[in-house]
């Protein structure tokens, strides 16, 4: 449901997350209380202009039905410390499988909830795999993002900044042998305090998932990659 037309509603979206309930909640008892847990969900919130509590009410409603949320996108919307203590509570909710990508550019977010974020995938380190977690934060509020790195580090987060797009992407990291392989991958962190874009299709394409913005094939078409199970 990214880039919502008309432009998404308080009111519209929970109208949508009663329909989402009593439907997930049918699949549940038709295939098992525990079938959502790996299915490796796509959730695609994008440009909806939504607020602290839209994000609360969505994501405690994938919570209750603990759906697995592999990718989660909420680029340019209006949260901030408030959806961010939302999101922090829907990390850990991913008992079973962690969350593997998080698109949160162009929105609100500053400094604390920032820290906060990382921290929390922290506790959640190591059940994603060996690869790190994607997390998108540019273009928001936060004022220092070297000190929130070094804050980061100093509790123990590490992080690689994913500079080589050929050798870090959501699926691969450079560093991940390493003695102390990161947690995140942080990627343009340090670009911030721009304003969000001011019409639909804006967004550059370092918005979208690396691997589906990153090369050609042979006859110099853009790759397209299948997507996982997404949840709208």
């Amino acid at each position: 449901m990214a880039n919502s037309e008309p432009r998404l509603t308080e009111a519209g979206l929970e109208a949508y997350c009663n329909w989402l309930h009593d439907t997930l909640a049918t699949f549940r008892e038709e295939h098992g209380q525990d079938c959502l847990q790996h299915c490796n969900g796509e959730v695609d919130f994008s440009q909806n202009d939504m607020s602290n509590q839209m994000v609360w009410m969505l994501l405690e409603t994938l919570a209750q039905h603990e759906v697995h949320t592999a990718i989660l996108k909420l680029t340019a919307n209006r949260i901030s410390q408030g959806g961010m203590l939302a999101l922090c509570e829907f990390v850990r909710a991913n008992e079973a499988e962690a969350v593997r990508e998080l698109h949160l550019s162009h929105n609100e977010i500053d400094d604390d909830s920032a820290i906060e974020l990382l921290r929390n995938l922290k506790t959640r380190a190591g059940s994603a795999g060996d690869v790190p977690v994607w997390v998108r934060l540019n273009h928001n509020r936060i004022q220092n993002p070297d000190q929130v790195r070094r804050d980061a580090e100093a509790e123990g987060i590490t992080i690689c900044n994913a500079s080589d797009r050929q050798a870090c992407s959501t699926d691969k990291c450079k560093e991940s042998g390493s003695k102390r392989p990161p947690i995140v991958h942080l990627y343009s962190f340090n670009v911030q305090a721009i304003k969000q874009p001011q019409s639909p299709g804006q967004l550059s394409n370092e918005e979208s998932s690396p691997k589906e913005s990153e090369g050609t094939d042979g006859k110099g078409q853009k790759r397209k990659n299948k997507k996982k199970g997404e949840t709208h």
